[in-house]
This record gives structure tokens, sequence and C-alpha cells, in this order.
């Protein structure tokens, strides 16, 4: 099966089926307007990194897979997979020094996955979750929630505070 992503087209050996993959050990598949954005092996997913690598630009300028590999908790092989895949799917570019860099499409990506973290976030704390318990959640929450009901969402917080 062959899908385009981000002006860039990744082979997959596998039929999709209701969003995920069917019958196979790893772990591959998320999407984004349905378009795939793969999976790494160690179960963080393309938007985890997209999404680490937008935090880490604004903390530190310039970003390498080292980096990424340090704040997320893997190894710099792990990264450095996902970085390659994530620049063949367009959504990542690495320059002759190894900066890492988000394409337009990625920053994109990476934006809308932070706003959703630190809603969900924000929101679990404000009910009394503890602020370890709501960072796990909100990490998980804010990859399958979709646009509308986290549209929806945010414009009943807006309301509640007017």
């Amino acid at each position: 099966m062959t899908k385009r992503t981000a002006g860039k087209t990744i082979n997959t050996v596998f039929p999709a089926a209701n969003g995920y993959p069917q019958n196979k050990k790893i772990n591959f598949v998320i999407f984004y307007n349905d378009l795939y954005i793969p999976l790494n092996s160690n179960g963080k997913s393309g938007e985890d990194y997209l999404e680490t690598i937008l935090i880490l630009q604004k903390k530190l300028g310039e970003v390498r897979s080292v980096d990424v590999a340090r704040y997320v908790g893997v190894s710099k092989p792990s990264v450095c997979h996902a970085v390659n895949i994530l620049c063949n799917g367009g959504f990542l570019t690495k320059d002759d020094k190894h900066f890492i860099y988000l394409t337009e499409e990625g920053r994109k990506v990476a934006e809308k996955i932070y706003e959703r973290h630190k809603f969900f976030k924000e929101q679990l704390i404000s009910v009394g979750v503890s602020p370890k318990i709501a960072e796990t959640e909100a990490c998980r929450i804010e990859h399958c929630i979709s646009d509308e009901s986290f549209l929806k969402l945010k414009e009943h917080r807006e309301k509640g505070k007017g």
C-alpha cells in the first residue's frame, strides 16, 4: 500500500484496516489528515517526535538527534530511524551539520499536537489529577481525539470562562 504524505510517498508493507495495521507486530501508523505518519518501534509516534523537536527548538534554537533522544528517553538510533522516516515523509529536514528542522507541514503537525497536549494536561490538572499522571495521559489523548471533538472541547472551555 502507498500513501502520499506531505508531498512525498511512503510505501507500507501491510494492509491497513480501520486506521491500524492488521496482523503485524510493529507499531507503525498514525494518521494526520488521512496521511500516514510512522510510529517507531519504541512506541513513540512520529507526532511525538515532531512535538519534541518543536519544544526543543523553542528551548535550544537548534536540535540534533541526541537532544531528542535525551529529552524523550530513547536511544539515539531510534531517533535517527524516526527522523529519517519523517524526513522522507516531508515533515523534517536535516542540514550537513545534522541539525533537524521542521518543514512547514511538520510544524503544523507539531503545533497541533503540542496545543492538544497543553490543553489536556491543563484540564486534567484543573480537576485534580496529579501533574505526573496528567502529563502521561495528555500525551495519549492528544493523538487519538478528532479535530471536531477537540474544537468542541476548546469552545466549551472558553464558554465556561466567559
